[in-house]
């Protein structure tokens, strides 16, 4: 079982996804030094440059009961504070990036940082960490994060904090930098045909695909605010243009919150939130009233006879 942190909101996974490139570390022709001893070593492969600090090449070889490598070879980082893999991609840039980890054994826990730059290590800029929160057992773990940045030179550095345990990287990823946004022009409809278990969001639209294609367009709805795809979704076809959607199986007499959405390869964009609350059932009251002649009768009420029988006076 494979646990995933993401620190950036994007995520993309193995293999899918515009522009996407994997380095998987398994090449043993890309490693230099070709040895299996703690070192500094290089492994280039293409436009790709992984340098390491005191690391060696691991083998698939099982610790604390999981693979040493998901493929044929990953890099171990050593259990000290000086150890280091700084992944530079040469051109293309990077939008986004994820890796494998996975920790020696549990003792002592993992202290690393996770750091990118955008101009070949200059400077850099905190990401996220690889702690005991994220490696809680010896199972690989995926961390991914965002740069966006389309310069030459750009890059993700994993540098110890201190005291650590071993830590082992596989597979890292990247998707090259696009310039294209998340959709826009997003705008929810209005509300209406509003019974006790259903409504009709009418007018509801997506001006612009970002420059990515459009995956899904919908209304996010929930009882509570702010609604998102996370909760309830009723989906469209489209992709750009005016759409409506019927929102069915609700329950009566409550408020629900509403935002129309459109999703492509960046991101999720959502419209304005619109509430509306649906009918009670049919018949939802404490007596059936009955209209006659500008007069309304209970007829709920029980109507009885007392009879009288003593004598008469």
């Amino acid at each position: 079982m494979r646990y995933i942190y993401a620190f950036i909101i994007t995520l993309f996974i193995g293999n899918l996804g515009f522009g996407q490139t994997t380095v998987d570390f398994d090449n043993l022709v890309n490693w230099n030094p070709n040895t299996t001893s703690y070192g500094n070593y290089t492994y280039t492969d293409g436009t790709f440059t992984a340098t390491g600090v005191d690391v060696l090449r691991n083998t698939t070889s099982t610790q604390d009961g999981f693979p040493g490598a998901l493929g044929t070879y990953s890099v171990r980082l050593r259990n000290n504070s000086s150890t280091s893999l700084t992944m530079i991609v040469a051109t293309g840039g990077i939008s986004t990036f994820l890796f494998e980890v996975r920790r020696w054994d549990g003792s002592p826990a993992t202290n690393f940082s996770v750091e990118i730059t955008t101009d070949n290590g200059s400077s850099w800029t905190p990401a996220s960490t690889i702690d005991a929160t994220v490696t809680d057992n010896s199972d690989w773990k995926t961390i991914n994060g965002s740069i966006n940045s389309g310069n030459s030179n750009v890059g993700v550095r994993i540098v110890s904090s201190g005291t650590t345990e071993r830590l082992m990287v596989d597979n890292f990823t990247w998707t090259a930098f696009s310039a294209s946004t998340a959709p826009t022009g997003v705008s929810t409809g209005t509300a209406g045909s509003i019974t006790a278990t259903s409504a009709i969001i009418t007018g509801n639209d997506v001006t612009g695909d970002g420059g990515s294609a459009i995956t899904e367009r919908g209304v996010a709805y929930s009882t509570t605010s702010p609604a998102t795809i996370a909760d309830n979704t009723v989906t469209d076809p489209g992709t750009t243009g005016n759409f409506d959607v019927t929102i069915s199986g609700l329950a009566s007499s409550t408020q629900y919150f509403v935002r129309a959405y459109a999703t492509n390869a960046v991101g999720t964009t959502y419209g304005n939130e619109i509430d509306f609350t649906t009918n009670a059932p049919a018949g939802d009251s404490d007596s059936d009233i009955i209209e006659n002649t500008g007069f309304t009768y209970p007829t709920n009420i029980d109507y009885a006879a007392t009879v009288n029988s003593g004598p008469l006076d």
